[in-house]
């Protein structure tokens, strides 16, 4: 039987399993177009890099490169290189690759809660 969790369709999409601390394989599903959609790879990239990374440390800005097309029939491996670790900030930066080479390059920063003024 399967979960709630299992049976949602976006956890589905974004489920990717370890393979070792630090690199991650997912998939994606098949287009019309016949490559990968360039949302989803952008999402699972962020989605590893963030699974390095502690818990009170959230998404604070982030670019990201495609290179090269995404095959659907082949899984993409999320390497994260953890460029910096600090006390506000952490920084991480992930290649998604296929069998082709790299089809993705995304560096993340991400932030801890501070205490500052309101600004609007």
């Amino acid at each position: 039987m399967t979960s709630p969790a299992e049976r949602d369709p976006f956890t589905r999409m974004m489920a990717m399993e370890p393979h070792g601390p630090d690199t991650f394989v997912g998939t994606g599903p098949r287009y019309p177009w016949g490559g990968l959609y360039g949302g989803q790879i952008v999402a699972q990239a962020l989605h590893a890099a963030a699974r390095t990374v502690v818990p009170e440390h959230r998404v604070h800005s982030l670019h990201a490169y495609f290179i090269r097309r995404g095959d659907h029939s082949e899984p993409v491996r999320y390497e994260v290189a953890r460029t910096r670790n600090g006390r506000s900030f952490t920084t991480r930066t992930v290649e998604a690759r296929q069998a082709v080479g790299a089809i993705l390059s995304l560096s993340a920063s991400f932030q801890g809660d501070e205490e500052a003024p309101e600004v609007q």
